[in-house]
This record gives structure tokens, C-alpha cells and sequence, in this order.
């Protein structure tokens, strides 16, 4: 299922070049959802459908005339039906719809055959005719997502993003797309603008011209501890020659001891860190004599380790609804690692491992936005006890990473109880609450 949030918190976590980037993941709006926002119609005509879950009463707009969408509103429900019909045409066509539900906006991109395409520089579509169906060739340079297949294209007069890619049945099947970063790839899609980024949206897939270089080890991004060191890079290179291009910020921490050509073998010095955690992203480079070819290696750094009173220090297990990959700053500790449970409709569960002889079980929690929660601790099938009106904050909202602000402590739960042997913990909550700082004392 393929779904879409209109929230701009959504990018504060990536770091991007001219404007917002949209997560990898393709949200699922609380409000509003479908089972799938790329619709397929024959050009000899017939019709398609989808399902549509909804919170409270919706309607689809821009809806051109020769699209009939049946019905184009309706109220709180789920598993909907809707049906997009059209006529026979000798032209392909497109139309971008959206669907509004308690104000956010879900979007549907409704095909017929294969519009009127044009070849076009990433330049020329970004100075180009919102809508209109574009074909770019151009060199993958980020990537930013590996199941819908999300990335960066650029071509040297400018860079498109690429916000889902499918292949000519209207499927997600990035892997065997075999798109790495480097690589000159051929997509085309309509002209969309989201926020100030220039992008196609569920782009079709064409083709793939491979990099003549790629990174062979480390097969995944490398940390760098804290105290720095070396760091050696080997790489797979049927080009003529090599070179590393490292960002000027980046200059004065990292730099290149040496290079073996012959080898295409690279290794780094990496000075020690005194600070937060950075992060860097050097390209390597090759040629085949007529056109160059990159390939990139994201770098970090560990930062100083600080001691953080919001750290999750017991083991856990997820249960249904239950999230860990969100990130949060609360009160100005940063990349805080937190437990959120629940969603819109759904309550949801973590079990906590206590160590034998604690007395305390203690935790951090904030309900969702606008939300009290009450939240219940059992220990197999008998309650230990249960925490009442756990206050909304505001910063608990959208998909993180969350800003969270709490004044004399008022997120600190405290429950007292006799952990004589090693005891598993069930905690649940009646509606969405973000933890951290969980311990036992």
C-alpha cells in the first residue's frame, strides 16, 4: 500500500539540497487511506477500482471530464469502493487526484495508456508545464528509499526527485530495477511540485546504464569511532582512472592518506571527534574516456558520548503496534531512541524485562497531541497497576523525529513494586503514547 502525508515535520530529520525531502516511508495518513495511488485503465476503456479506509467524510477533487469517479465523496468507513472509468481514447492521459478527509490530502494518479512524452533535461522539466509527461535520463546520486524506490536524478542542468518508482504494470519492484547510486537511469513521469521540490511521482521505470565504479567494502556505511583512525575503502572500478571528491565542510576532519589506482583502493584518516556525531559523503570517480561515472560513500562519525536521562536501559520486545525507529529531542537531548505504541485506531503493547531485586519501575511518557492516555502494566495475566490521564504534549505528532518539551518533570511515571525474580512486563496503552527514559531502580 502505497500512501502519502502532507506534512512538512516529516523531513526534519534529512538533510537536503534546495528543499524538503520526503521520507522513504510513503506514510499512511491516519485520516484517509487507499489501497494504492497509482490506477491503471486500458486505452480501450474500462474501469478500476480501489478501497479506501476513512476516519470521517471525505471527497475526491480535480477530477477532469474524461474520468468518472464513482462515488467522489462519502463519510467515516472502511474498506470503501471506489471506481475510476473511462472511455477508449487514441491518447494516453493522466490525471492527479486528491482525496480530502479532516484536511489532509491523499493523492491517486489515474492512467490511461501512455501519454504524449517528451525528452527533456532535469532542467527543462524544472522550468516545465506542471502535469505534462516528461522522459529524463540523468545519474542516480541519492537514494533514499529501497522499496518504493525513491531517489535523487541529476544530470548537470539540475536534479529531480524521484518519489516512487514502478515498472510498466504500475508495481513497486525496486529490487529488480537494480538501481544503485552512479548509475545513469531513464524514467519518465508527469511534472509534480510538492512544497518547492520538482518531482515525478511514481515514476515509470525505462532503463538502467550501470556505473562503471561502485563501492565493494565496506558493504555498508561505515562509523568511525569516536577517537577517529583509518578507514580503508575498496572499490570495484572498470573505468580508467580514480578520484575521491570529500565535501569542503567535511575537509577539516577526514582526508585521503592514500590512493592505489592500480588497487582501486582508498584509505582515509579520520581526526578525532569532539563534538556531535557527522557525517559526510565523499565520491569517488571514474571515466571511460567519453563520460563520467560516480559512485558515493556516506561516512559518520561518532560524537562524545553524553549521558542522557532519557535512555531506554531495559530490554524490550515490540507487540502489536508498537514502534521503535523514531528518533525524538526531549528538553535538548537529541537522538533519543523512543517506544511509541498505538496508532489512530489502533491501541498497541511492549514487554520490558525487569532484572530480579528492583523496586522501581521507572519511565517517560507523553500521550499523543490533543490525547490523555491510560496506560496498564501486567505481569502475565495479572495488573500490576495502571497509570491514569497521561497528558498529550505537543511535540508527540506525525512520524518524527518528535520535539518533545516537558516542564518539572511532569512525563515521570513511577511504579513501585517487588521485582523479586527476573519479571517480563507487559505495558499497553488505550491510546497513542511515545516512551523513553525506561529503567529499573
Amino acid at each position: 500500500m502505497k500512501l502519502r502525508y502532507i506534512l512538512t515535520s516529516l523531513v526534519a530529520a534529512i538533510a537536503v539540497l534546495s528543499s524538503c525531502e520526503k521520507q522513504e516511508i510513503k506514510t499512511q495518513l491516519d485520516e484517509v487511506q487507499v489501497s494504492k495511488s497509482y490506477v491503471a485503465i486500458s486505452m480501450a476503456g474500462g474501469s478500476s477500482e480501489i478501497t479506501l479506509n476513512a476516519i470521517g467524510s471525505w471527497q475526491i477533487a480535480s477530477i477532469p471530464e474524461w474520468l468518472e469517479v464513482t462515488p467522489t465523496s462519502g463519510s467515516a468507513a472502511k474498506d470503501q469502493k471506489v471506481t475510476f472509468t473511462a472511455a477508449s481514447t487514441v491518447d494516453g492521459r493522466v490525471a492527479d487526484l486528491t482525496i480530502v478527509c479532516e484536511g489532509k490530502t491523499q493523492y491517486v494518479n489515474v492512467r490511461q495508456g501512455v501519454p504524449g512524452i517528451t525528452k527533456a533535461t532535469c532542467g527543462e522539466v524544472i522550468k516545465g508545464v506542471e502535469g505534462k509527461t516528461y522522459l529524463v535520463t540523468g545519474t542516480c546520486t541519492k537514494i533514499t528509499g529501497d522499496y518504493y524506490g525513491n531517489f535523487y536524478l541529476n544530470d548537470g542542468t539540475g536534479e529531480l526527485y524521484i518519489y516512487g518508482t514502478v515498472n510498466d504494470k504500475g508495481d513497486y519492484d525496486w529490487k529488480n530495477f537494480n538501481i544503485e547510486v552512479g548509475d545513469e537511469v531513464t524514467v519518465q513521469g508527469a511534472r509534480k511540485t510538492y512544497n518547492t521540490t520538482i518531482e515525478f511521482e511514481d515514476a515509470l521505470f525505462v532503463s538502467v546504464n550501470k556505473s562503471l565504479i561502485k563501492v565493494a567494502t565496506p558493504e555498508t556505511a561505515p562509523v568511525v569511532p569516536t577517537a577517529g583512525g583509518s578507514l580503508e575503502v575498496v572499490l570495484e572500478n572498470k573505468g580508467n582512472n580514480l578520484g575521491v571528491v570529500i565535501e569542503d565542510k567535511a575537509k577539516s576532519w577526514i582526508g585521503v592518506s592514500s590512493l592505489d589506482a592500480k588497487a582501486n583502493k582508498v584509505v582515509f584518516t579520520v581526526a578525532p571527534n569532539e563534538g556531535a556525531k557527522r557525517t559526510t559523503t565523499v565520491v569517488f570517480k571514474t571515466t571511460d574516456g567519453k563520460k563520467d561515472y560516480t559512485t558515493e560513500l556516506k561516512i559518520t562519525q561518532e560524537s562524545v558520548p553524553v549521558q542522557s536521562p532519557y535512555a531506554i536501559s531495559l530490554k524490550y520486545e515490540k507487540g502489536a503496534n508498537a514502534y521503535d525507529d523514531i528518533l525524538a529531542t526531549v528538553n535538548g537531548y537529541s537522538d533519543l531512541k523512543t517506544l511509541k505504541i498505538g496508532t489512530s485506531s489502533k491501541v498497541g503493547d511492549f514487554t520490558i524485562t525487569v532484572p530480579a531485586g528492583k523496586k522501581k519501575l521507572v519511565f517517560n511518557a507523553v500521550a499523543w497531541k490533543n490525547n490523555t492516555a491510560v496506560i496498564t502494566l501486567k505481569a502475565g495475566d495479572k495488573e500490576l497497576g495502571k497509570i491514569e490521564k497521561v497528558a498529550g504534549n505537543d511535540g508527540a505528532t506525525g512520524n518524527g523525529p518528535f520535539v518533545i518539551t516537558v516542564e518539572n518533570n511532569a512525563d515521570v511515571y513511577t511504579f513501585e513494586y517487588n521485582f523479586t525474580a527476573e519479571t517480563k512486563v507487559n505495558v499497553s496503552a488505550d491510546k497513542r503514547v511515545v516512551f523513553y527514559g525506561i529503567k529499573a531502580e
